[in-house]
């Protein structure tokens, strides 16, 4: 019986320790809020910030997966000055200009502390590497993300589109009902029938 009561509190120990463990991070050294605009000021690094809640499950999976991967990690410590906040309850270190539209949203600043940009949602780790490399390298500046991934996939570029052919000059006049059906919005137009209805 003594082993069941040491096995039951080992397993409300490790479920009660549990949250803070799966936010750990990996080996992302996280800076305080309050320090990282005069960090980044100081070396000339922008800023990661990862807004982020206990109860978000995606949340729980980028720092697990994403910020855990050791090529996420090294690139994050030695480029980015890394903060994470979570605006439930450290309220003193949300900033007015980033509000986040989802968890997590993953904000990106200036060493002049100003926004660069700021995206919700999970990014597996690959993906999320080449987001660090597109905005340490300022080329989100002069190009789009997928530009950016296929020259460092070494790839060409898509080529431009071709205009889309011109109908011929001789098309037949579509009949009023269905001009008049085309000019309505879709919440306009009448409700299909159910198979049962008609």
């Amino acid at each position: 019986m003594k082993k069941t009561g040491w096995f039951v509190a080992l397993f409300v120990a490790v479920a009660l320790l549990a949250p803070s463990v799966v936010l750990a991070g990996g080996q992302v050294q996280w800076v305080p809020a309050g320090k990282a605009a005069k960090m980044s000021k100081d070396t000339g690094k922008k800023q990661y910030l990862l807004f982020y809640t206990e109860w978000c499950g995606y949340c729980k999976k980028m720092f697990n997966e994403t910020l855990a991967n050791e090529a996420v990690a090294a690139y994050l410590n030695a480029n980015y000055v890394p903060v994470k906040i979570n605006p439930e309850t450290d309220k003193n270190d949300t900033r007015p200009d980033i509000t986040p539209r989802g968890f997590p949203t993953n904000a990106f600043v200036d060493s002049s502390d100003r926004l660069i940009t700021a995206m919700p949602g999970y990014s597996p780790p690959e993906h999320f590497l080449m987001l660090l490399k597109f905005i340490k390298t300022g080329a989100n500046e002069t190009m789009s993300f997928k530009e950016f991934m296929d020259q460092e996939q070494g790839q060409a570029p898509a080529p431009a589109r071709e205009p889309a052919a011109q109908a011929p000059a001789a098309q037949a006049p579509a009949p009023a009902a269905a001009k008049e059906r085309a000019a309505k919005a879709p919440w306009e137009k009448p409700a299909a029938k159910a198979p049962w209805e008609k």
